[in-house]
């Protein structure tokens, strides 16, 4: 059974919205934004599901507004060190992608 267009556009947003909480809390933690939550500990990943869930509940201008900041902060920045991170062309096609 296909799924109705409004519950993909749902889907999305949700799924947009729990990468920026993740990005933000990985930050808190002092961890790199692409570190993948299936290689830490459980203790940490605990902790780390935990303050997403605290995320998730602010309003979307308040996680929109720190992921901004975070990314001009952490990735804008002159000398930051983007090599590792996923590369898209104007399409949205990967270019080049690192194994993490």
């Amino acid at each position: 059974m296909d799924e109705c267009p409004d519950s993909q556009d749902l889907l999305a947003k949700t799924r947009e919205k729990i990468t920026k909480c993740k990005c933000i809390c990985l930050d808190e933690m002092g961890l790199s934004f692409n570190t993948n939550p299936r290689y830490m500990d459980k203790r940490s990943k605990d902790k780390l599901i935990k303050r997403v869930e605290e995320w998730m509940l602010k309003p979307d201008e308040e996680i929109q507004a720190e992921f901004n900041s975070l990314v001009c902060d952490k990735i804008l920045v002159s000398g930051a060190d983007i090599s590792n991170y996923p590369v898209y062309d104007i399409g949205g096609n990967i270019v080049k992608q690192t194994n993490i």
